[in-house]
């Protein structure tokens, strides 16, 4: 019995020891797994993530490993959409599960056992999982084998966040593993939030950055002491520095200001934020000076970077090349001041000056009213381009007689108006006399420069300045009327030997055209007067021609309808160039008539007959006789019986019968002394 006992004792002992044995190695196994769980959390509080969805598929991967779980997945949740979106998921084993259309986004109603610790808001565990079971709603066909399941919440504040799911560990989950899981997934969700504001943060700056140096302006960084940065494309292109060689040198050296009248250096706009603290723009007179001497006109702003407690840590600098601007600007402001064909002030700065000359302190104030002569002649006649010659040569003889305190301006039209502060009436007739020997012989092509002119002196401060102003203006009209007869008539001889230069066949014309109507006249028994004035009608009845482009006159070939259409015009054109001249107004009717037609189906009005009149006729037959017996560009000459032939033809249509009986009688006696003389 004692034997037995003794047996008995020792295998009591023996599996005491070995239970004892057993818990050791269990407790042992369990603190090398809770070091481990520790391990785990302590490297993921450390974890330098990339990204979010690094440090998630970390912390699942961790998650699976302190547990000894197969299988995990971490979904996001929406409280405000309830749905569950599927993050990340085991990879290794991913391909055991092949489900062929996976939601990566569902519904809280539609999901399975992952979404339940969402329903129920509370951890879930379930060791036996594959007996069928009340969370079991049914996986797809080919979903991966799940045995044992365990599922908690993730929580900011009282929001479910996200929801971990691990399965299949080969022992039983226990409250340790819901412990280990939360307390690692609250610390790596605390982690997501810094990592998110952190990504947010450096998303940010990237994307302020990107902006920077892609934006159309040029853009210079500074730090705290005004080394420059950061430097965008545009900053290099304008500064002439690279990035590379600006970077760390001060702004100043990089960014050369200069003033734009005194060449001095501007301050520096970086050093001046840094030390009043607040946004500074730069005068409008800098010009920015690059690196390699180019200059250009800027405009910029200079505004601190501030740290999150408000100290300023740097400087941005935003600027642009304004040099077209400001050309286009003062431009605009020259025009709207200035007129622009003379370059002499408008009427609009005149009046507004007028209001400024007129003080006491500028007495006697002088005003001098001129008006450019036969202007509107060599417009109709030589075309405004023409005319805008003569406008601008008399406005530099007039810029160049007057002083830099006097003011010259355009009053419109053909008018100038000076007003001279400080001048007497003695010496405001200096001036214009001035003007006067300065336009002697003054021309543009033929045509003299000439200006009528007439001043007015303001001696008291009562008197109005504008009735000086409607003085001078009267004057200037009467000297025109005095001296306008003498200088049509010089414009108009001006114009002849200006057609005549350019032309000289047209010259040898008229003056043949001249004396057979004169011939014609004495044959159908005019008095004396008549047929002068029937040879002054046929020197000039072709002044019209003078608007007619030199190319059509030379034509060699023959002038097509828009070129004839131009022709037509030149006897309504030599109408009103001798209408404008006193005592010219017959010739001017008979110039405007002499291409109608006894029919009337000629130019420019249609008249016929005897409505016409005879001067009319005559030159008409004489003009078409030479034109016929001349050589032309585009033609031979006809004989003289073939030009007599022609004329004896179109009598009754387009010629009058009576002056071209006259002329055959003419052309006859022609002929016969031509026999004797033989």
């Amino acid at each position: 019995y004692s034997l037995t006992a003794f047996l008995g004792l020792q295998l009591i002992v023996i599996a005491g020891l070995a239970i004892n044995i057993r818990q050791r190695k269990r407790a042992q196994q369990l603190v090398e797994q809770n070091l481990k769980r520790n391990e785990s959390l302590v490297k993921i509080l450390e974890y330098q993530a990339e990204s979010i969805q690094e440090l998630l598929d970390y912390a699942l991967r961790e998650s699976m490993s302190v547990t000894g779980s197969e299988i995990g997945c971490i979904y996001l949740y929406s409280e405000e959409r309830g749905e569950l979106t599927l993050n990340t998921w085991y990879h290794e084993l991913m391909d055991e599960c092949q489900v062929g259309d996976r939601q990566t986004v569902s519904s809280l109603e539609d999901t399975d056992i992952w979404g339940e610790a969402v329903r129920q808001r509370r951890p879930i565990i379930r060791n036996h999982f594959t007996p069928p079971h009340a969370l079991k709603k049914g996986f797809p066909e080919h979903h991966a084998a799940i045995k044992k399941f365990m599922t908690l919440p993730i929580y900011d504040q009282d929001n479910i966040v996200a929801v971990i799911g691990l399965a299949n560990k080969k022992t039983d989950y226990d409250e340790m593993d819901l412990w280990q899981v939360t307390v690692l997934m609250n610390s790596v969700w605390s982690t997501v939030e810094r990592k998110r504001n952190e990504i947010s943060l450096k998303t940010e700056k990237e994307r302020l950055k990107t902006t920077l140096l892609s934006v159309g302006d040029g853009v210079i960084a500074t730090d705290a002491h005004g080394r420059v940065e950061l430097m965008n494309g545009v900053a290099q292109e304008l500064t002439g520095w690279s990035q590379e060689d600006a970077c760390g040198r001060s702004f100043a050296e990089v960014f050369t200001l200069v003033h734009e009248s005194t060449r001095r250096p501007v301050e520096d706009p970086v050093e001046k934020v840094l030390r009043v603290g607040q946004t500074v723009a730069i005068n409008d007179d800098a010009i920015l000076v690059s690196r390699h001497g180019v200059e250009r006109q800027i405009a910029d702003s200079a505004a601190p970077i501030r740290d999150e407690n408000g100290s300023i840590i740097g400087v941005i600098v935003v600027f642009r090349d304004v040099s077209e601007e400001r050309a286009h600007i003062r431009e605009i402001e020259f025009l709207s001041y200035h007129d622009q064909l003379t370059g002499l002030h408008n009427r609009r700065f005149l009046e507004q000056k007028i209001q400024e000359i007129d003080t006491e302190l500028n007495l006697p104030i002088s005003i001098i009213m001129a008006d450019l002569d036969g202007l509107k002649m060599v417009n109709d006649t030589l075309g405004h381009i023409f005319g805008d010659r003569l406008l601008r040569k008399a406005a530099r003889v007039i810029q160049r007689n007057t002083r830099a305190c006097d003011v010259a301006a355009r009053w419109g039209g053909d008018e100038f108006v000076l007003v001279l502060p400080r001048t007497t009436n003695r010496d405001a007739e200096k001036v214009v006399a001035r003007i006067d020997r300065a336009l002697k012989g003054e021309k543009i092509g033929a045509v003299l420069v000439s200006l009528s002119v007439g001043w007015s002196t303001k001696w008291r401060s009562d008197q109005d300045i504008w009735d000086v102003y409607k003085k001078a203006e009267t004057e200037m009209y009467r000297t025109k009327l005095f001296q306008s007869r003498s200088i049509r008539g010089e414009t108009l001889h001006a114009l002849m030997a200006a057609l005549f230069e350019k032309n000289q066949r047209e010259e040898q014309h008229s003056k043949r055209v001249s004396e057979l109507s004169q011939h014609l006249g004495r044959a159908l028994g005019l008095s004396v007067r008549e047929v002068k004035e029937l040879g002054v009608t046929g020197l000039f009845h072709d002044i019209g021609k003078i608007a007619v482009d030199d190319r059509i006159l030379d034509m060699p070939t023959p002038i097509t309808h828009e070129e004839w259409q131009e022709i037509m015009r030149h006897p309504e054109v030599g109408y009103r160039l001798l209408s404008a001249v006193q005592d010219m107004a017959p010739i001017a009717d008979y110039v405007l008539a002499h291409h109608e037609r006894w029919d009337g189906l000629g130019y420019p009005r249609g008249i016929k007959g005897e409505a016409i009149p005879l001067a009319a006729r005559i030159i008409a037959v004489a003009d078409a006789y030479d034109a016929m017996t001349s050589e032309r560009p585009y033609r031979e000459s006809l004989t003289k019986t073939q030009a007599l032939q022609e004329l004896q033809k179109n009598a009754s249509t387009q010629f009058d019968p009576r002056v071209v009986e006259a002329f055959l009688e003419i052309a006859y006696h022609w002929d016969k002394e031509a026999s004797v003389g033989d």
